[in-house]
């Protein structure tokens, strides 16, 4: 398999997943965010291997969102918790 359609493949399969534990209301759905990352690094790596420019500066803006929704989604409530339970 040529490394170009691994990425498209892995990027597409990460997306979806990524769509389906949100659409879902799974008690995962925050790991979305981490799939739509990983689906972004992979479709980013495949812009630059097929020289596709737009595709590129759509994926660094998608990586800006699911940072952002990253943040919101696991780490900030995962620090609040962590302060909560040593009393902060």
């Amino acid at each position: 398999m040529l490394v170009s359609t691994a990425l498209e493949v892995t990027g597409a399969a990460l997306g979806l997943l990524g769509a389906l534990l949100l659409a879902t209301q799974s008690r995962h759905a925050p790991w979305a965010w981490l799939l739509w990352l990983a689906s972004n690094a992979c479709w980013a790596a495949f812009a630059v291997l097929g020289s596709y420019w737009f595709l590129l500066a759509q994926q660094v803006g998608f990586s800006l969102t699911s940072a952002i929704g990253l943040w919101v989604w696991l780490l900030r409530p995962a620090l609040a918790a962590r302060q909560q339970r040593r009393g902060l």
